[in-house]
C-alpha cells in the first residue's frame, strides 16, 4: 500500500467502523491492534511511518470520509476518544488532508461495503 501511496496523488479513504490507520493516534491504534503479536506490531508501525511520510508531500491530496458513527463508537476510555479527535482535528488543518463526516441524519442510498474502501488516482509517473 505505501508503494501504491507514494506514487498517488490523490488517495481517498471511505470508513464506516473505525478510524482510518493513516490518521490513528498511537492510544486508538494499540486499541485496535493491541492483540497484534509484538513483532508484528513494529512491521505494521515500520510501514505506518512510511505511508505518514507521504502526508507531508504538499502535491498529495489525502481524502477521509467518515460516518459519525466512527467518530462515536469507542475504542478506549473517553480520554482516548478525546485524544482521538484532538488529533482528527489537528490533521484536518493539514493543508494535504481533506477530512469529512457523513452525520446520521443523512438517509444511506446504498449499503456501505463491509470493510473500508480505498481508491488511489495513480499518476502517470
Amino acid at each position: 500500500m505505501a508503494r501504491i501511496e507514494g506514487s498517488a496523488m490523490t488517495s481517498r479513504f471511505f470508513q464506516h467502523t473505525r478510524v482510518p490507520t493513516l490518521l490513528q493516534t498511537e492510544a486508538y491504534r494499540l486499541a485496535v491492534h493491541g492483540n497484534t503479536p509484538a513483532r508484528e506490531q513494529e512491521a505494521v508501525i515500520n510501514a505506518l511511518q512510511v505511508r505518514r511520510s507521504h502526508m507531508d508531500d504538499l502535491g498529495k491530496r489525502f481524502v477521509f470520509v467518515l460516518t459519525e458513527a466512527v467518530l462515536r463508537w469507542r475504542m478506549g476510555p473517553a480520554e482516548l476518544m478525546c485524544g482521538q479527535l484532538d488529533h482528527l482535528v489537528e490533521m484536518s488543518r493539514r493543508p494535504s488532508v481533506l477530512l469529512g463526516v457523513v452525520p446520521w441524519s443523512v438517509n444511506m442510498v446504498t449499503v456501505a461495503p463491509a470493510v473500508s474502501t480505498y481508491m488511489t488516482n495513480v499518476s502517470s509517473r
